[in-house]
């Protein structure tokens, strides 16, 4: 039993779970706020507030002076090519018992983006398009199977999206070529509320260096229908360290909880498993390019504990098994427009 887990099971389910979950986005609404305003040495930054427009969204701290709004502005035609790499590590253990740890291929990722259009009050309306799937290495056994599913799966996979000014996702979705399975569809929600952790939310107010925001959402969990099935709540927690030219580096903190005990979720080997626990927490630094709809630089490091058990009916007997594991996304911007992966 053991050894069916962790041969057919596990490793698709580490990937989905950690490459899946780590997403949300600012509830906003439309702003007609004319985009990056000159820097206003002079005024003192207002005092922290709470905009009352933006549910979830917390101006903790204004930073110091100059302070200027931040706003997305791209140009309709503007094009990204984003390579990057996700590194996956995982220590899985059953009964209290650790197993065999599973090999995770490391993924390699190549997407675009274009800008199709940009309304009168800031929308932004882009498409999203997987060029490259791949894994890195020699693979062999359940590792070559995680690659070849993936590359099929993902590979040629678009999407249309609609953000507003700061970053807030108003529409989209992502769509696969050849959806085949409950499997694929998973995949699809979770790869649509994933792309949200590229998006960062922007004030609405001025800011300076050392100011600090902080965005919480609730994340919806669907099944292969699309049918709500329970909710989790992500805190995000930015700062601003530095700004010049349109560009902007900020930190970021990521904590998702949520109750999800008893849901059931697909695996390529067909063995059922619900979830019975959840917590992730993450931190790193983007690189903000304010006339582009993607970051042009992603260092992030997730940190998920999940608890998983067999439904009864599909194996001997129901055994728990706690998994951890640890994940590494990185993604790079040149000024060429192309983002390298992280050496």
């Amino acid at each position: 039993m053991f050894h069916f887990c962790r041969s057919r099971a596990l490793p698709l389910l580490t990937i989905a779970l950690i490459a899946g979950p780590t997403a949300a986005w600012a509830e906003v609404k439309p702003t007609t706020t004319p985009p990056i305003v000159p820097s206003d040495s002079q005024q003192k930054a207002p005092a922290p507030t709470i905009a009352t427009d933006r549910p979830g969204f917390k101006l903790i701290s204004t930073g110091s002076n100059p302070s200027q709004t931040l706003r997305y502005q791209p140009t309709v035609g503007s094009r990204q090519v984003l390579t990057g790499k996700l590194s996956l590590t995982a220590q899985v253990s059953a009964l209290g018992n650790p197993l065999t740890q599973p090999q995770l291929p490391d993924v390699a990722l190549q997407l675009e983006t274009t800008v199709k259009q940009v309304a009168a009050n800031g929308d932004i309306t882009y498409q999203l398009k997987y060029t490259k799937v791949d894994a890195e290495g020699n693979l062999t056994g359940t590792a070559a199977k995680i690659r070849d599913r993936l590359k099929s799966t993902l590979e040629g996979a678009t999407g249309d999206f609609v953000m507003d000014s700061q970053g807030g996702r108003k529409s989209g979705s992502i769509k696969l070529p050849n959806p085949k399975d409950e499997v694929d569809q998973t995949l699809v929600n979770q790869l649509t509320q994933s792309l949200d952790t590229l998006n960062v939310p922007l004030p609405t107010e001025k800011v300076g260096i050392n100011s600090e925001w902080q965005s919480t959402t609730v994340i919806p969990v669907r099944d292969r229908t699309g049918k709500e099935q329970t909710r989790l709540t992500q805190i995000a927690t930015y700062k601003l360290v530095d700004l010049k030219d349109g560009m902007a580096n900020v930190t970021v903190a990521l904590q998702q909880t949520g109750d999800i005990s008893g849901i059931a979720i697909p695996t390529i080997g067909g063995l059922k498993v619900q979830l019975k626990g959840f917590q992730s927490d993450g931190s790193g630094q983007m690189g903000l390019s304010l006339k582009q709809v993607m970051p042009s630089k992603v260092d992030l490091s997730l940190k998920t504990n999940v608890q998983v058990e067999t439904a009864p009916g599909s194996g001997p007997l129901p055994i728990a098994i706690a998994l951890d594991a640890n994940s590494t996304a990185l993604l790079r911007l040149s000024d060429g427009g192309l983002i390298k992966a992280a050496k």
